[in-house]
């Protein structure tokens, strides 16, 4: 369990019970409270634990010789592709399950990356294939709350996602 005490603002958290991500905004009695998107909760202690963001990898970026640091909003490019010969060549020939959740981890740290920066439209390219991918893109957009509302584009084969 968290020590409340311990924590600084901004630190930020995961909430164990609803899987979602919020930042430390300081103790309410034996609470804490947590803003996740534009809302301030209270959560009990024991349901929270400390949120690292995995790191991202190069390949989101706009510019990909530079190092960038969290301030670089200008540097996060709106769209993801998830063709796995853009994200990571070297797993090409790895089982179709194991691309897969590379894919899905990729759009996860992607996602988190765009929220925290405060994009507010995405595009997400997931190819048009057997449908598996977007099925499953789908399927994690349609968890998140920050989703206002996404469509095809690109004759099916990408999302184009705007968030609150």
């Amino acid at each position: 369990m968290l020590d409340l005490k311990e924590l600084w603002n901004g630190d930020l958290l995961r909430i164990i019970s609803s899987n979602q991500i919020g930042t430390f905004e300081g103790i309410s009695g034996t609470k804490a409270k947590i803003k996740v998107g534009a809302s301030i909760i209270t959560i009990a202690a024991d349901d929270l634990e400390k949120h690292e963001i995995k790191e991202t990898p190069q390949t989101f970026f706009l510019d990909e010789d530079k190092k960038t640091k969290s301030t670089d909003f200008h540097l996060f490019s709106p769209e993801l592709d998830l063709h796995i010969e853009k994200l990571a060549p070297h797993m090409r020939n790895m089982l179709p399950a194991r691309i897969l959740s590379y894919q899905m981890e990729a759009l996860d740290n992607y996602f988190q990356q765009a929220e925290l920066k405060s994009s507010r439209i995405l595009t997400i390219i997931h190819g048009k294939g057997k449908g598996v991918l977007k099925s499953e893109v789908k399927h994690y957009l349609a968890g998140k709350k920050s989703v206002k509302l996404m469509f095809e584009v690109h004759d099916g084969g990408a999302l184009e996602v705007h968030l609150y």
